[in-house]
């Protein structure tokens, strides 16, 4: 049984510009944890929280585990022409390299960005506000 009461946790996934949805499964008769929900190439996301986690990140480098993702409270999958009807211009970029940053930043003032009230995520890349 799905329980979205523990919010979605969206990472980047191996295909390129979209993004892999997971939630949180509960069943007696299988292992308990996030699964999987969807992959998608646009989403709107609220009440974010920006995570690594730096015990996946240790395995990172050796095995390209899964270790930085944004824990959204909602998410609403949008199709490309309904992204393009809103305004983004209040909206900036926020990006996550593993070798030289230990949390998510802001691209342009290289910040620590650890929480946004809203976040788009279209093609692969991911903005703020």
């Amino acid at each position: 049984m799905w329980d979205f009461s523990k919010g979605y946790r969206i990472f980047q996934s191996n295909t390129p510009g979209s993004f892999k949805v997971m939630a949180y499964f509960k069943n007696k008769w299988v292992k308990s944890g996030w699964k999987e929900l969807y992959l998608t190439q646009n989403l709107i996301a609220s009440d974010v929280i920006f995570e690594v986690d730096n015990v996946m990140k240790k395995r990172f480098f050796r095995y390209k585990t899964f270790h930085a993702f944004a824990l959204a409270k909602k998410i609403e999958v949008i199709g490309l022409s309904d992204l393009e009807s809103i305004d983004t211009s209040d909206y900036r970029g926020v990006t996550y390299n593993p070798k030289k940053f230990h949390h998510f930043i802001d691209i342009e003032t290289e910040k620590p960005i650890l929480k946004a009230s809203s976040v788009i995520m279209s093609m692969g890349k991911i903005k703020y506000k």
